[in-house]
């Protein structure tokens, strides 16, 4: 899943390598989603959470990889 660091025992996905471009779901050119229309949620922006499981508003869409996508 892209790049990853480790801070204070917390694993994160690097911003610039973050799932969330890799997303079938997410709508290009900004920080929306079919799962977070009206803003995608900073620590999902981050990778302080990766959104392969559910989160609170996601209305049941998490991530699912981008036709084409590789790793």
């Amino acid at each position: 899943m892209g790049n990853r660091f480790t801070d204070n025992n917390m694993d994160f996905v690097s911003p610039d390598k973050g799932i969330c471009n890799k997303c079938k779901h997410k709508i290009l050119g900004g920080n929306i989603c079919e799962a977070f229309p009206d803003d995608i949620p900073d620590e999902i922006l981050r990778g302080v959470f990766i959104h392969i499981l559910p989160y609170e508003g996601d209305n049941g869409i998490t991530f699912e990889p981008r036709k084409g996508i590789v790793g």
